[in-house]
């Protein structure tokens, strides 16, 4: 499997929307993709939109954000509670369209048992991961989940672009 097909792709596809409308210089976006090929599941990442996971009750960030506050968090220059307080953390190191894209793919095995995540900064600059994770836990339907997590982003002042989209595993041969 091409992990980088989709990636490559959109990417190109934004540079040369930039090269024909010159109005749109420094357009850029974040990918993150969730591909499931049972019995493993991979993550492609780029920029600081978020994949979690909830297995047993316990929410796990697969992605890491693709910003200059997390380089420096990486490099012991900034404790990550003081990255998320600096403009730097608004400031992408990787993205679609921009002047630079490694994308990251991760691979794991899957759960039946598992809730995945995927989801934009504009819910994680509002919503602590310890409420995400109270959300998905207590979950019945992925609609209501991501509605109730739109809402606390909403409520908390919602001030970028919220995307969020949840799923559970679902065996298809049980009755």
């Amino acid at each position: 499997m091409n992990h980088y097909f989709f990636m490559d792709r959109g990417h190109g596809d934004i540079l040369q929307r930039r090269v024909d409308d010159p109005g749109l210089e420094g357009m850029a976006t974040t990918l993150t993709m969730w591909i499931g090929v049972w019995p493993r599941f991979y993550i492609l990442q780029v920029g600081d939109s978020r994949c979690y996971l909830l297995r047993e009750g316990r929410l796990i960030q697969l992605s890491r954000d693709q910003t200059l506050a997390q380089d420096l968090v990486d490099r012991g220059v900034f404790r990550r509670s003081e990255a998320v307080r600096t403009p730097l953390a608004n400031v992408l190191s990787s993205a679609l369209g921009g002047p630079e894209s490694a994308p990251v793919v991760t691979s794991m095995l899957n759960d039946w048992n598992n809730v995945g995540l995927l989801c934009s900064d504009g819910l994680t600059k509002h919503v602590p991961d310890e409420r995400i994770r109270e959300r998905l836990s207590s979950m019945t339907s992925a609609k209501s989940a991501c509605e109730n997590l739109l809402q606390d982003a909403l409520d908390a002042g919602g001030t970028d672009n919220i995307t969020v989209i949840a799923g559970r595993m679902v065996r298809q041969d049980v009755a």
